[in-house]
């Protein structure tokens, strides 16, 4: 049987993203979290695919090196133009 987890990265208001559209509150490395995952790294090591929306995507692609591994990622968006991926 499948299983289907929901996870949302959310500021208190509700929204991933500031007025601007960017996410850079998000932590983009485990030093900005004083090395501490809050449970993060076994969850996300649970996961084989993540639907993400594209301008979310986008800005990931900025953040460097990816901390938790590569599992698939399936990118929800109503645009043919995407950033390249490394």
């Amino acid at each position: 049987m499948t299983r289907i987890v929901l996870y949302i990265a959310t500021s208190k208001d509700g929204y991933i993203a500031d007025e601007k559209g960017s996410v850079d509150w998000l932590p983009q490395s485990l030093s900005e979290t004083g090395g501490q995952d809050y449970g993060y790294h076994e969850f996300y090591n649970s996961v084989d695919v993540i639907a993400i929306g594209r301008k979310t995507y986008e800005q990931i692609l900025g953040f460097g090196d990816w901390p938790y591994g590569q599992p698939g990622i399936r990118c929800c968006n109503s645009s043919d133009e995407l950033a390249q991926t490394r």
